[in-house]
Formats: structure tokens, C-alpha cells, sequence
């Protein structure tokens, strides 16, 4: 370091990053040549990467010597949690033959490893995420050893988003994404996480029209279908329909005139009409 005043000032900055993006305030910092070392007491392992993380980011130019223990309450929460994600990872059929582990930090799991297609990564964020005290899954270091197609990655990506979304249970729906037509089914308990299913099918960059087939328990979705197949024919070309409790939700790319006229269309059927079409490109 040239001066104390450099170190001084960095040791400054640093602080307040540890404090503003990770919330840790008591994180003591040493700056000796060119050695940076962190000390102190965080509260989980992910803490204590992330910190080491961040100063790597801000000091590239020093060793950093990251001497952060984990307190005991956050490797005894670690390690439970990290037991029961791998109980589940186990007592799926598929997942337990996966050459794959968990690593829990604070209430982020990391899957690390390998699995033989990429669906299964989908499963496996699924079943972590329905652990009480897991909020995140991450995949960054899980691989597929199985050939990558972009249907693959786009039921992948889709299935994550299902899983991570707090809107719903979706670990007991199917999904394939395929052409540019996302596909969900199964069931759930309530008509609102079925909305959720298909408005986060639809936020998918490659998906241009979803295909619902989730019940909802107690519930009969025959004259919804009915309403769906009676207003399909009179939208214009590119755009879909589906009903769900009543309410119409549009799909597909559309011209603003398109767009307008298929939502006139529906409102003379229905009361309400949720529009999800994507608008048209100037080259298309």
C-alpha cells in the first residue's frame, strides 16, 4: 500500500460496503503492506465468502487473509438445513443417483456438481426451496452432463422461476417449454397461484404463449375452457386466449391495433381481460 492515508481510505470504503451490502458492521479490517485480513464473527459461512468476496473486488492489488469464524448457532443452522435439503435431494427418485451436494449458507442453498439433464436441475430447486428456512437455490455451480438444447434451458429457466416465485407451491407442476409454447400442469390449492404459474410463464423471454393445465382443488375449470374455445377463434392471428375464474389473459406478439382489437373482442365475452402480449417489433 503507498501510503497509510490509501489504506486508511480503503479500509474506510470497505467498511462501509461490508456494512451497506452484507450488514456487517463489526467486521475488523487490517491493512499491513500488502496483506489485507478481515476478522470478527459472521453469522454464516455465506457471510463469510462474500466478504472475502468483496474484498477481493475492491482490493485486487492485495492478499486478502480472511480470518471471519462462523458463530456456532450459524454452523448448527447451516448443517440442519443442509441435512434436510439432502434428505429430499434423496428421496427422490431420479436426484439420488445425481452426483450432486448441497451447501447451505445462511438460507441460501448452493447445488454444486452434476446432474444428467437439465430438468432435473429444475427438481432439484424445487425441493430445496420447500425446506423452511431455504429462501434461494442457487445453480452456478451445477452442471448438466446431458446435451443442451434450448428447450432444455428454457424449461430449466422456467421451472426455476416457478420454484423461486413466493406466489406459489410449484413443486408438484410439470413443465416443458417447447417452440416458443411453455406448458405447465399439475395442481394447487388456489386459483391466485395458478395466475402466478401462467404470468410467470409468460415473463419468459422465450415463451410467446402458455398452455395452463393446473386445476385448482375444489374448483372445476370446464366452463372456463368453454369461454377459452368460444373466444379463440375471434382473436386475431398470433394471439391466444386463456380463462382462468372468469378473467381472460392474452398472449402472443402483437401490433398495437392487434392488441386493441383482441382485447375489444374479449371484453364482449368477459368482464375482464388481463393482457400479456408482447408488442410487435418494427421488423416484424
Amino acid at each position: 500500500m503507498a501510503t497509510s492515508t490509501r489504506a486508511q481510505t480503503l479500509r474506510d470504503q470497505l467498511q462501509q460496503a461490508l456494512t451497506r451490502q452484507l450488514g456487517l458492521s463489526d467486521v475488523r479490517i487490517d491493512i499491513t503492506g500488502q496483506t489485507l485480513r478481515l476478522s470478527g464473527e459472521v453469522a454464516h459461512a455465506g457471510e463469510q465468502r462474500r466478504a472475502a468476496e468483496l474484498a477481493r473486488q475492491m482490493a485486487p492489488e492485495l492478499r486478502i487473509d480472511a480470518r471471519l469464524s462462523v458463530s456456532q448457532d450459524g454452523r448448527d443452522r447451516d448443517e440442519a438445513l443442509q441435512i434436510a435439503a439432502m434428505q429430499a435431494l434423496d428421496e427422490h427418485n431420479e436426484l439420488a443417483d445425481q452426483q450432486m451436494a448441497v451447501v447451505v449458507e445462511g438460507t441460501v442453498a448452493r447445488l454444486i456438481g452434476m446432474v444428467s439433464r437439465y430438468s432435473l436441475m429444475g427438481e432439484a430447486v424445487a425441493l430445496c426451496r420447500r425446506i423452511p428456512g431455504i429462501t434461494a437455490v442457487e445453480t452456478a455451480d451445477l452442471e448438466s452432463s446431458g446435451p443442451s438444447t434450448a428447450a432444455d434451458s428454457a424449461t430449466t429457466r422456467l421451472e426455476a422461476a416457478l420454484a423461486l416465485d413466493p406466489r406459489l407451491e410449484a413443486t408438484g407442476l410439470a413443465v416443458t417449454v417447447k417452440d416458443g409454447i411453455a406448458q405447465v400442469s399439475g395442481a394447487v390449492r388456489q386459483a391466485s397461484e395458478r395466475v402466478a404459474a401462467v404470468e410467470i410463464a409468460a415473463a419468459q423471454t422465450e415463451v410467446h404463449r402458455a398452455i395452463c393445465r393446473i386445476t385448482v382443488a375444489g374448483t372445476d375449470a370446464a366452463e372456463d375452457e368453454m369461454l377459452a374455445a368460444a373466444l379463440q377463434p375471434q382473436l386475431p392471428p398470433g394471439c391466444h386466449v386463456w380463462v382462468c375464474d372468469g378473467i381472460a389473459y392474452l398472449f402472443g406478439t402483437l401490433s398495437a391495433d392487434d392488441q386493441q382489437i383482441a382485447e375489444a373482442v374479449t371484453l364482449t365475452t368477459l368482464a375482464r381481460v388481463v393482457s400479456l402480449i408482447r408488442p410487435e417489433s418494427p421488423t416484424e
